[in-house]
């Protein structure tokens, strides 16, 4: 093993502020998440965060440890890298700073969590877990859209 390698944080980390609505997501009855996992709300914010282009850096903003990146499978972790190589325009160069790729999702998460528990507690018709898998279903595209335009 590469000795000099970055290695992957060790925490995933959430604006202060954004703690509520969060846990909000987890532990609303009326809530889609309730029976979830903290990485799977973090992942869906990201998502939409991504999707809506609303990035809100972390930099300078109180945070919160918000779950263990060891908790995250293969394919959470793909996903995560692949919105880090979108967010940099195809650059694989981000990949060799995992830290940046973290930070990157976490920014993204932080656009995207009003969002999320806005349209989670809009009182909407339809149901919104069939929102949101076309919602995936768009990311999903738009992703792959843009790996086949390079």
């Amino acid at each position: 093993m590469n000795k000099d390698r970055p290695k992957e944080p060790l925490i995933i980390r959430v604006r202060a502020t954004d703690l509520d609505d969060f846990n909000t997501l987890l532990n609303e009855k009326e809530s889609p998440f309730i029976n979830s996992t903290r990485k799977a709300v973090f992942l869906m914010a990201m998502a939409i965060g991504y999707r809506e282009r609303k990035k809100i850096s972390l930099e300078r903003e109180k945070t919160k440890d918000y779950d263990r990146v060891a908790y995250l499978n293969p394919a959470e972790k793909a996903l995560i890298k692949a919105v880090a190589i979108a967010d940099k325009r195809g650059d694989l160069q981000v990949l060799l700073n995992p830290k940046e790729v973290y930070s990157i999702a976490e920014s993204y998460a932080a656009g995207g969590i009003k969002i999320l528990k806005n349209k989670v507690f809009s009182g909407e018709f339809g149901s919104y877990i069939k929102k949101l898998e076309i919602e995936l279903l768009k990311i999903f595209e738009k992703l792959s859209h843009e790996k086949t335009v390079e």
